[in-house]
């Protein structure tokens, strides 16, 4: 393929010249040439510092702006109660919140040389979120749906009776979907070329393979690869993931104004002076009825 010719070509004369790497500017098959032949960008110490940093920080900020958000909300009556369910929602929402990160973390760290692993963060991410979904919240909900106060230990043989069962569905369900659709497809152009030399000094992929010397016009194709169970898991909860993200969503965005409109219009006001001698006045008169 020309344009797999040249992008190596293109890579060694910015690294010749001096070019500091442009990670984000090189096409992908680019960058594969520079893993094969062992050639890796500067990389600083200081900003991988700087990123483990950041993930550290905003780990602990968010953990503690989950906590305060349940602190604010919940109602009186939960105080010093049920106190799993309270850390899966301080869960729930930290996840939430950090792989909503995870996409700056990732640019930032292609800019600074890709030392950190950024796709084991994606599967520790997804896969946390699909056990909290999958496992936690419903044997919660199963624990407490099911409470009894004179036998705990039946109310938790139950909530484990009910969760192996979803677990169970869940993971036959995700196995046969992944055995039947596991698969990937990624769009690939396919060129022929006939004759024996290919320019691949060019500067341009017409340059060096015309169609008037021995290159066949590309078509568009499709390479198809099977994907690791995580990698599904990852992208079934994403698929997911965006029905209910519309779903709520949109109610969301069509309640809001409601809300705020109902909020303003019953919010407290100041009343003055003579309405509050005369409330007081009928109140005293009620209480004196009541004798």
């Amino acid at each position: 393929a020309p344009q797999m010719l040249q992008a190596p070509t293109v890579a060694v004369r910015q690294l010749r010249t001096g070019y500091r790497w442009p990670t984000l500017c090189l096409p992908l098959h680019a960058l594969q040439f520079f893993c094969m032949a062992g050639l890796t960008p500067p990389i600083h110490p200081a900003i991988l510092q700087f990123l483990v940093v950041v993930i550290v920080v905003m780990t602990v900020l968010i953990l503690m702006a989950s906590a305060y958000i349940l602190v604010y909300f919940q109602a009186e009556e939960d105080r010093n109660t049920a106190w799993m369910p309270k850390v899966a929602v301080v869960l729930g929402l930290t996840l939430a919140s950090l792989v909503v990160l995870l996409p700056p973390l990732d640019v930032a760290n292609r800019s600074s040389g890709g030392e950190l692993d950024v796709s084991l963060l994606y599967q520790v991410m997804f896969v946390s979120i699909a056990i909290l979904v999958v496992v936690v919240i419903p044997f919660l909900i199963f624990y407490y749906e099911a409470e009894e106060p004179e036998n705990a230990r039946g109310q938790l043989c139950r909530a484990m009776v009910y969760e192996a069962v979803t677990l169970a569905s869940a993971a036959t369900v995700l196995v046969l979907m992944w055995i039947f659709l596991g698969r990937a497809q990624i769009p690939v152009t396919h060129y022929v070329y006939e004759d024996q030399f290919l320019d691949a000094t060019a500067p341009t992929p017409a340059a060096g393979c015309g169609l008037g010397s021995g290159c066949v016009a590309g078509k568009s194709n499709f390479y198809e690869i099977g994907v690791t169970p995580v990698v599904y898991i990852m992208a079934l909860s994403s698929f997911v993931g965006w029905f209910f993200l519309a779903l709520f969503g949109g109610i969301g965005m069509a309640a809001l104004p409601l809300d705020l409109m109902l909020a303003y219009k019953s919010r407290p006001q100041s009343i003055s002076l003579q309405v509050i001698y005369y409330l007081r006045q009928r109140t005293l008169r009620a209480a004196f009825d009541l004798e």
